[in-house]
């Protein structure tokens, strides 16, 4: 008779805080990588997050380089001023770049993502200035 496994222990996050989006608490877990959380899909979760590590790049790349076409043209996917599915169809192909397949679901997904992790840099950036203006 073979003896079962022993469970791993559940990993934990490295931290977690609540930040305020849209008048939303959203609970944000900080993790090494998100498949860490101990869910099912494990290894689609690192691909997920991957694309979502690229997309980052290629949004901070877009942001932080010379053409104001280029930073305009993110500004819009990220702020919401682009449709979805045009941010989705950008993620496609950097997944493709990161020799990962993906569908129309998942891409849309990871640019929603995207957008949420903008939303919550400006609302944090917002209250640090508005601590900064504030009068003794």
């Amino acid at each position: 008779m073979n003896m079962p496994r022993a469970k791993k222990p559940k990993a934990q996050p490295i931290d977690s805080f609540v930040v305020q989006v849209n008048g939303e608490d959203i609970i944000c877990e900080v993790w090494e990588n998100s498949a860490d959380e101990g869910t099912r899909g494990a290894h689609m979760r690192r691909k997920r997050d991957q694309i979502y590590d690229a997309s980052l790049n290629y949004c901070e790349t877009g942001l932080a380089g010379d053409s104001n076409i280029t930073q305009q043209k993110i500004s819009r996917l990220i702020d919401g001023s682009e449709p979805l599915t045009a941010f989705g169809k950008i993620i496609v192909r950097i997944a493709k770049n990161q020799g990962i397949r993906i569908e129309k679901t998942l891409s849309e997904e990871i640019a929603k993502s995207v957008r949420l992790h903008y939303a919550a840099i400006k609302k944090a950036l917002a209250e640090i200035e508005s601590e900064k203006i504030k009068p003794l």
